[in-house]
């Protein structure tokens, strides 16, 4: 039974209902009226089907709020447990105190450190035989000569620290009219030559040298 016919038979239970009151005012009042079965009969009717509707929709409401209950309480039963993560305050100081990875830093980036000092014309990494790993430099020139003789001088100077029981070669500076060339060996194999003008500070040429001199062996 739908809202409108059940709404219907309240209308017409209602009516139903203000009928006999008036019928039975009427019979109070006259005696002379006559009693109709059939007015009685049909009034009989319909409050039993209004009865009857109403007993409907209250199973109809009682069974829809157990289903819901039902389906709320299924729902509460099954609903997935969220476990609630919370971050420590060690875990937040160690976030806060990450340091950022070192940027990495290539073997001509260091190499340009030298030769943005005044008076320093060109820092090469020369091997003893005489190739080019890497350099940088402010004037253009002729790298094959420029390793050529560099790994000449490396030997040279190499014998002479033999010949006199002075030991392997720590740093050579050579001085000449137009400048200065500083070889100074990293590895045994691999030296570090600055090519530099006259009026260029040695010792700051020397203290750069065991500045970068590490970051160096390490990019190599």
């Amino acid at each position: 039974m739908d809202e409108k016919d059940f709404a219907e038979l309240i209308s017409v239970f209602l009516k139903g209902s203000e009928l006999g009151k008036d019928a039975a005012g009427k019979e109070k009042g006259s005696t002379d009226d006559a009693f109709d079965p059939e007015a009685s009969s049909n009034e009989a009717e319909v409050r039993k089907n209004i009865i009857e509707a109403l007993a409907e929709r209250i199973k109809e409401s009682q069974e829809a709020e157990e289903v819901t209950v039902t389906a709320l309480s299924e729902a509460a039963t099954t609903a997935p447990e969220v476990e609630e993560e919370l971050i420590t305050k060690e875990e937040v100081d160690q976030l806060l105190s990450k340091e950022e990875p070192a940027e990495i830093v290539t073997l001509q980036q260091i190499l340009h450190r030298f030769t943005a000092l005044d008076g320093v014309i060109a820092a090469l990494l020369v091997t003893r035989d005489g190739f080019i790993v890497d350099y940088a430099s402010n004037i253009e020139f002729e790298l094959d000569m420029v390793s050529a003789v560099v790994a000449t001088g490396f030997g040279m100077l190499d014998k002479i620290g033999s010949e006199l029981e002075r030991g392997a070669l720590s740093t050579g500076m050579l001085e000449y009219e137009e400048g200065t060339v500083v070889i100074s060996p990293l590895v045994p194999d691999i030296a570090l030559v600055i090519i530099a003008s006259q009026w260029t500070t040695l010792g700051r040429i020397r203290w750069e040298i065991k500045k970068y001199g590490d970051e160096l062996i390490a990019n190599l």
